[in-house]
This record gives C-alpha cells, structure tokens and sequence, in this order.
C-alpha cells in the first residue's frame, strides 16, 4: 500500500483515507518490544500532495500485526526538506501521544469509598490511570488479564506530573516495570493491549557461534549478576521513615554464580515489593530469593542476534530461512550457549519493516532489558545516599 496522508484529529483510517503519497522513495516503519514505534520516509518534492505535508497530519501505512494486516497511523514529528528536492519525515505512532498526557500528582483511591485494603486488578489500575489524564483521553484498554491482582492496598500513590505514558509502560517504576515482568504491550492506533505474552513461540534453535553468513550475533556480559543484596527504605504504617537492609544474611546467589571467577552484586530496592508493616532483614530476604527465582535469567549473557533479511535471501538453509521469515515481533525463539552449555529463550525485541516493499527489513533478536543499568544504578545511588545519611545522622 502507498502511504497515505490525512489530517490530524481523524482515528478511524481507511484504505481511502486522505490523499496517497504516490511519489515515495522509501519508508520504514520500526517497532521495538514496550519501546519504540516510529516511521521514517522520504518523498519526492514533486509528488503531487507533498504540500499536505506539514504539522497537525497523519502518515497512514499497512503494516503486519500477528494475524493479518493493518492501517496504522504516525504523528508526523519532524519534516526535513534537503536541496535535492526530497522530503523527509520522521513520525511517531498515534499511540505515543500519551507522552503528552499528563497526571497530576494524586492518590488513586478505593472507588467503593471505604477506607480498607482491597485488590487492585489490572483493569482496575490502568483505567483510573487513563480516566485521569489532563489531556488525550480517546484511548481504550483492553488485556487478557484484566483480572489479575497487581496490588492490594488502600490507594495506590502516582508520582510527580508523570505521564500516561511513563506511568503505565515507562522504564522505571511503570506499572509494567512494577509488576509485569515479561508482559508485553501492542498499539493498534488508539487501542492498547497489554498482553500477559504478545508472541508465540518459534521453536526456532539458534547456537551461538555458528558461522551462518546472514545473521550477526552479539554476547554482553555487563548486565550479568551473579548475587542479589537488597534494602528497603520507605515509610512503616507507624509513619517512620526508615532504611533497612539484609544486615543479617549476606547478599544470595544466582543458580550458575559459579561460572564466574567474581563476584557481580546487584542492589534490589524491595521498598515496593515489600508492604509489611514492620520491616525485618527476613522479609528482605524472602524477597531478594523469590526476585532472584523470577529472573533466571540474571546470571546468564544476553543475547543479540541482527537477522538482515536482504542477506537473508541469499542463505544456502531454505529451512531456516523460512522460519526467520515468519517471525514477529515477541516471538520466541532458543539460543544455545556452548561454552556454558545452556540455552536461553529470547524475543524478538525489534523489527525494521519496509512498507513499500512489503516485508520486513530487519528484525533483531535479543533478551535485553534496556532500562535495567539505569534502574539498577539510580537504586544503587539512592541505597549510597540512605546510607551516608544514616551514618552521618
């Protein structure tokens, strides 16, 4: 499909929505797993509705979802116009005009009026977040865990001015970040799914350090932790601030910290993991062992494989080269690491798709966890400065 323009307040696209763009050279469209969903094109000057390209317009395209295509439609970002007479357009999916909604500082409190603790569901949460925003509310919710109890509280606090954005999918401290490890978002224009898992699984077997020519493979060891040391510091139901820590018990080990001739120490925040009224080492403890039981995957490296599909089609393995043909975005797949005689499950993180030449571009495999440096570092920051308040109080 050649993409389309149309003005900016429409939500329901058409394949005969506004005017198409019959004159561009490219377009590419990039999708990254609870990340990224932009489109960049270049268009001729001379194409016949390259006026209509300006601020306040929607870029329409066709684009692959799990079972079938799909319009989607981009907030056009930013419009570049080069001497050689071409235009080029970076957008941003409809779905990210939730960075621009934002939630007052508020407490989000028990809508049955009664001051006791109650569960509070996925459905619960999202839509009081959504309902709140000071701006851009046309978003419905929908998920496959609407049930799911996330939390059980009185009221559930939202932070500074954030936004929708970063309250429900952001890196740090979103609801996704919080409680759904491994749950998995899709934007179908003003629709949000959030999915307890998007993809399926490929039963695609990789091993590490084969020689195959039309895929590059990456190994990083920097986010490898062979121990986890938590703390907690929060306010008790008594109203005293406090910080606390494993005093009592030495930071715990990861199933394979063996395989590593140092130790690697992770600092665990269970300040929102942990809701008992008196804070005690043993509970920190419990804690840090059911994290270090959740992420297996702590002391294992990760893995990042950039599948390039216009080598791809030049591969000598039709069979292998058809199941990397049908793989999308949150798929699974299985990478052996020989040396450590493990394998590990790891996503489709991010795809390239060329809309013009219908087919993706690029797709990269990998079980990175972007936000995970940052967070880990910001706690190790915030345990530094608790305890060099702590000794010089």
């Amino acid at each position: 499909m050649i993409p389309r323009i149309v003005d900016g307040e429409v939500t329901e696209f058409g394949i005969a929505s506004g005017y198409p763009l019959n004159d561009t050279i490219s377009c590419k469209v990039t999708e990254e797993r609870n990340g990224d969903y932009s489109l960049t094109m270049v268009v001729s000057a001379d194409d016949e509705y390259a006026d209509r390209i300006r601020e306040n317009k929607i870029i329409v395209v066709d684009i692959p979802t799990r079972y079938e295509n799909m319009l989607q439609g981009f907030d056009i970002r930013r419009i570049t116009t080069e001497s050689n007479k071409r235009i080029t357009i970076e957008a941003d999916h409809v779905s990210r005009r939730m960075k621009y909604a934002t939630l007052p500082r508020y407490a989000v409190v028990n809508p049955d009026g009664e001051d006791v603790e109650r569960d509070w569901t996925v459905h619960d949460l999202i839509v009081n977040t959504m309902s709140r925003a000071m701006a851009n509310r046309q978003f419905t919710f929908h998920s496959n865990m609407n049930d799911r109890v996330i939390k059980r509280s009185t009221y559930i606090t939202i932070g500074n001015n954030r936004t929708v954005m970063s309250e429900m999918f952001g890196k740090e401290k979103s609801i996704i970040d919080l409680y759904g490890n491994g749950w998995e978002w899709e934007f179908r224009n003003f629709h949000v799914y959030l999915w307890e898992s998007r993809g399926k699984d490929s039963n695609l077997r990789i091993q590490y350090g084969t020689n195959a020519k039309y895929i590059k493979k990456e190994m990083d060891l920097s986010n490898v932790y062979t121990y986890v040391w938590g703390y907690w510091n929060g306010t008790r139901s008594d109203g005293m601030r406090v910080f606390h820590n494993m005093e009592n018990y030495p930071p715990q080990p990861t199933p394979h910290w063996q395989d590593y001739v140092f130790a690697r120490i992770m600092p665990l925040d269970t300040t929102d993991i942990i809701t008992t009224a008196n804070i005690t080492s043993s509970d920190i403890l419990q804690a840090v062992r059911d994290y270090i039981n959740s992420h297996s995957d702590l002391d294992i490296p990760k893995i990042k494989i950039d599948v390039d599909y216009i080598a791809l089609n030049d591969a000598e393995d039709p069979d292998k080269v058809e199941a990397y043909n049908s793989l999308k975005l949150c798929d699974t797949v299985h990478v052996f690491l020989e040396k450590l005689n493990t394998e590990v499950t790891a996503k489709v993180v991010k795809t390239v798709y060329d809309v013009l030449a219908e087919r993706y571009e690029k797709i990269t495999i990998g079980n990175y966890n972007e936000g995970l440096i940052k967070k880990l570092v910001a706690s190790e920051n915030t345990m530094m400065k608790n305890i060099r308040s702590k000794v010089s109080g």
